[in-house]
């Protein structure tokens, strides 16, 4: 009985190392497999470098005219813009440095209406015809955003008629003023090198002397607030 034991257990002996071997083996493969982390996360949006670009909106103006008598008189009114910008940002960790120049087409244009001491009807209109500005800007960036604030120095050219068709009076004068430009804005990068902006400027223009073609000479000065959009390509992606 004992010698017929022996093969059946040589048997399951060769049969259990086999098995122990394969198990080894099959532990081996999937030790050996590559194991897959996912997708590493993409580098965060670098805003530094230069840029130039487009832009269009709108905005109101207040225009204000004062004779050498004392007198004085606002008039109001709005219009669209239209026009170009290029500049360069520097990031440091979240903060976003930057230098932008501006120059647009404006149409933005005060009227007004008014009866003279003599009863004459005098209408007039002062447009913006162009602007031009030169501003810093600082901005915080969170990721593709960023949310900026700019400050700088603006020029506009200025067109005034005024006349009284009743009695063919008629009078122009051109102008071209300084001022002080206040900004804030919001950019988004919605491409390796492009983004897209809402901004919003105040541009104070300080008053200067216009010598109309009737040799008057009055003194004027206009605030303009405008809202505008806009694209830009960034270089260097």
């Amino acid at each position: 009985m004992h010698r017929h034991l022996k093969p059946i257990i040589a048997a399951l002996s060769v049969a259990g190392v086999s098995a122990v071997v394969s198990v080894a083996a099959s532990a081996a493969d999937l030790l050996a497999a590559p194991v897959y982390a996912g997708v590493p996360p993409a580098p965060a949006y670098n805003w530094t470098g230069c840029y130039v670009g487009v832009h269009a909106g709108g905005g109101i103006i207040g225009t204000t005219f004062a004779t050498a008598n004392g007198t004085s008189n606002t008039d109001g009114g709005g219009g669209a813009l239209a026009g170009g910008q290029a500049g360069c940002n520097y990031q440091a960790g979240q903060l976003v440095f930057g230098l932008e120049g501006e120059g647009a087409w404006s149409g933005i244009t005060d009227r007004s209406h008014r009866i003279l001491t003599d009863g004459a009807s005098l209408t007039g209109t002062g447009r913006n015809r162009w602007g031009a500005d030169l501003a810093l800007r600082v901005g915080l960036a969170i990721d593709r955003a960023l949310i900026y604030g700019k400050a700088g120095a603006a020029l506009g050219s200025f067109d005034f008629k005024f006349e009284d068709t009743g009695n063919g009076f008629f009078q122009r004068g051109r102008s071209t003023n300084s001022g002080l430009l206040l900004g804030a804005g919001l950019e988004y990068a919605f491409a390796p090198s492009w983004t897209a902006k809402l901004e919003y400027n105040v541009i104070d223009f300080v008053a200067k002397d216009v010598t109309f073609n009737t040799d008057v000479i009055e003194s004027e000065s206009a605030k303009k607030q405008i809202v505008k959009l806009g694209v830009n390509y960034r270089f260097g992606n």
